[in-house]
């Protein structure tokens, strides 16, 4: 998978991993990890730290629970309930990317 003009690939090593995507040619690594909502505020659907090399999506489970029943209620008929299951959290992947990659930009310069 390219992103941000850099080869990043799946690797699953941690069951408490919601998802890891690491560049092969260097040590970056993002990691997704999910929360119980309690250190984020209530609307808060994710939030992007960076320690070197390491990139951490921590996700509000509760609130993105929400948003996946809302989009079950919504989309379900429409698109069918697996894939209107996974929209919300298709968003906060691509939405976590871009953050990921306008900071990425942002330290270069």
């Amino acid at each position: 998978m390219d992103i941000f003009n850099n080869k990043f690939e799946f690797i699953q090593d941690d069951p408490d991993v919601l998802m890891r995507l690491q560049n092969p040619d260097s040590d970056e690594q993002i990691t997704f990890l999910t929360t119980d909502g309690k250190t984020m505020a209530d609307d808060e659907l994710y939030r992007v730290d960076n320690m070197g090399d390491q990139w951490f999506v921590v996700i509000n489970n509760p609130l993105l629970q929400g948003k996946i029943d809302s989009s079950i209620e919504k989309n379900g008929e429409e698109y069918g309930i697996a894939l209107a299951r996974y929209l919300p959290l298709s968003f906060v992947i691509q939405s976590a990317l871009n953050d990921i990659a306008e900071k990425m930009e942002g330290n270069k310069q």
